[in-house]
């Protein structure tokens, strides 16, 4: 910010004049920053509302997002009665369905470690020819170590650097530390029964064969499954299943009919924030976003939000599910009125919400990214306007600050040697006047 004149000392009786051109040439030349600077303060009031249209907005969009990822998964529940034997999770839009699963057995890995310790790691050998043969299933391969780092880590790089399916380590089994009991370990990648062994060129065995892994043994609804892995991807259209642990469990897939009801509630509420919102900017008491093309783009896309119409006969509108719009484009929802149509038809709801990328939910989703993407919405664009804007006038006025600074910086010097120099001359008229004063009292 420019600095006022200070205040103008002098001694001459012309310096209270002084003082009084210096703060009007002050105040003449402050007009431009005063100017520039009402402009950068409406630009701060844009910014700061645009910033909130774009939050109520992005809330919006917030609940359609939500209820994207209800309708990836089909609006569907699936709950489970015990997670410590089973769970399942929706891949997709599982059917409704009952299922009773019980657990034998989890699948494991193959696991099995060298029969013989060793004294060290980086020295001593298992083989003594360096010719290893490593089955894993029903594959065996050789590794070759007699040109090579022949020792109990040479041997684990060379099984972790090829791909057999399996990895190694090196432990200590010894509690005396004065007499190290080096084993290998090695663990297959994945569960199910296999054969896991370690064999000398000679055939002879160098693992244990403790624990050769097995598969998860279970029922679901009576009927026995064996899988080589807890996971069974396919389990049911739409529908993963883990085995957790041995026991038994229920597993329900239902419509998620209650969650569905809270995310419309929600919508209800956000969606007439930004019509509360929108409507502060238009009117006689408008705001300053008065006439500005992202109010009417707002509008534009609240409106194809309220409008989108579906393909089915029964639920081809959100006035179907209860969301009413009022004559001021208030929206309120009526649970009772979803309730109805959720019991009678939830296929039909389903199908017009749609999923993240498609139906009703899909395109409120998409509409609302165009206004309020917080790296690329039309919004965040005007507020990056503005912030630009705001550093250029920021730039002028420091420029004319620098310039007035200046101008009153030389008006004070030249201001300073003319009052010295009057003050000269008015000690020189009251020399003279008194001098002439004497001379004529003499006479």
């Amino acid at each position: 910010m420019a600095a006022p004149p200070i205040s103008f000392v002098g001694v001459s009786k012309f310096s209270d004049n002084f003082q009084t051109i210096l703060e009007r040439t002050f105040t003449v030349a402050n007009l431009p920053v005063k100017n520039i600077e009402s402009d950068r303060s409406l630009l701060s009031e844009r910014k700061t509302e645009l910033n909130a249209l774009a939050g109520d907005l992005q809330s919006l969009r917030d609940v359609f997002a939500s209820l994207g990822s209800l309708g990836d998964a089909g609006l569907a529940n699936v709950g489970t009665s015990d997670a410590g034997v089973a769970v399942a999770t929706s891949t997709g839009a599982p059917e409704p369905i009952a299922l009773d699963v019980v657990v034998t057995s989890q699948a494991t890995k193959s696991r099995e470690t060298t029969l013989n310790g060793l004294a060290d790691t980086d020295t001593t050998a298992l083989s003594a020819d360096g010719i290893y043969k490593l089955t894993v299933g029903g594959v065996t391969s050789t590794i070759d170590l007699s040109g090579g780092d022949n020792t109990l880590a040479g041997l684990r790089n060379a099984i972790n650097a090829g791909d057999y399916g399996v990895s190694a380590g090196v432990l200590n089994l010894s509690s005396d530390p004065g007499n190290p009991d080096y084993r290998l370990s090695i663990t297959a990648n994945h569960t199910g029964a296999q054969a896991l062994s370690l064999k000398t060129s000679g055939d002879a065995d160098l693992l244990t064969v403790e624990n050769q892994g097995t598969d998860a043994v279970f029922s679901v609804n009576g009927v026995s499954k064996v899988n080589s892995s807890n996971t069974i991807e396919d389990f049911a259209p739409g529908l993963s299943l883990s085995i957790v642990g041995a026991g038994s469990a229920s597993i329900v897939v239902g419509d998620d009919a209650a969650s569905v009801k809270a995310k419309l509630t929600d919508f209800a509420q956000k969606y007439t924030a930004v019509v509360s919102r929108v409507q502060a900017h238009i009117g006689k008491e408008a705001g300053v976003l008065s006439g500005d093309i992202l109010i009417r783009e707002a509008q534009s896309t609240l409106r194809a939000i309220t409008s989108f119409a579906g393909d089915s006969s029964t639920v081809n509108s959100i006035a179907a599910l209860g969301l009413e719009l009022d004559d001021q484009g208030q929206l309120s929802f009526d649970p009772t009125k979803f309730d109805q149509v959720a019991k009678s038809n939830f296929e039909s709801v389903r199908t017009f919400l749609g999923t993240a990328t498609t139906g009703f939910i899909g395109n409120a989703y998409s509409r609302l990214g165009d206004l309020a993407d917080p790296i690329d919405g039309r919004i965040r664009t005007a507020v990056g306007f503005i912030e630009e804007s705001d550093q250029k006038l920021a730039e002028q006025i420091a420029q004319l600050e620098e310039r007035i600074d200046l101008q009153i910086k030389n008006l004070e010097e030249r201001f300073g040697a003319a009052d010295t120099l009057l003050a000269n001359l008015e000690s020189q008229q009251t020399l003279l006047t008194k001098l002439f004063d004497t001379s004529s009292s003499s006479q």
